[in-house]
């Protein structure tokens, strides 16, 4: 609210969640995704994921923190296993292969499919896959922005308030 200009009088909803107890499943698997250990942890990842459809065949989408981060691991999955079907999110795609990559999210499918995309991206918000178009999400790490002037007046400006 602070950020978006809001007051404590501005009108506010919360709603609950639209998904069962017994529709959620939180799984975490701990390894270090930051830039330097990337290369030690893809095997793992990699891994984890051919598990995955081992145990739960469905249509997944998976998020990384950045192209280059995805690029990486999808080349390396899609070498090792081949028989499971990908898609890969391209950092420039036209609006008619946009609708191509939602529409391989079939609900009648009955081969497991891994969509590759990256986190604060246009498959990561705002797209609405009903029923069992979509399985489960997979979250890579975290989703942190580059550090640049503008974050670095942010950061300054929130941990002035919090010195106050």
């Amino acid at each position: 609210m602070d950020m978006l200009g809001g007051t404590s009088e501005d009108y506010t909803i919360s709603i609950p969640s639209p998904f069962a107890k017994e529709q959620t499943d939180v799984l975490i698997q701990p390894l270090s995704t930051r830039y330097h250990d990337r290369d030690n942890t893809k095997k793992r990842i990699i891994n984890m994921l051919a598990n995955l459809v081992k145990e739960r065949q469905g249509n997944y989408l998976i998020f990384f923190p950045s192209y280059h981060y995805l690029k990486n691991v999808y080349e390396d999955f899609t070498t090792n296993f081949p028989e499971i079907r990908t898609i890969i999110q391209h950092s420039t795609m036209a609006e008619d292969e946009r609708e191509k990559f939602i529409d391989e999210f079939n609900e009648e499918s009955k081969s497991t499919l891994f969509g590759f995309a990256v986190l604060g991206g246009i498959f990561s918000e705002g797209v609405d896959l009903k029923g069992n178009r979509l399985n489960g999400a997979i979250v890579v790490g975290v989703g942190l922005p580059q550090l640049c002037l503008e974050r670095n007046i942010m950061k300054d400006y929130f941990q002035n308030i919090l010195n106050q």
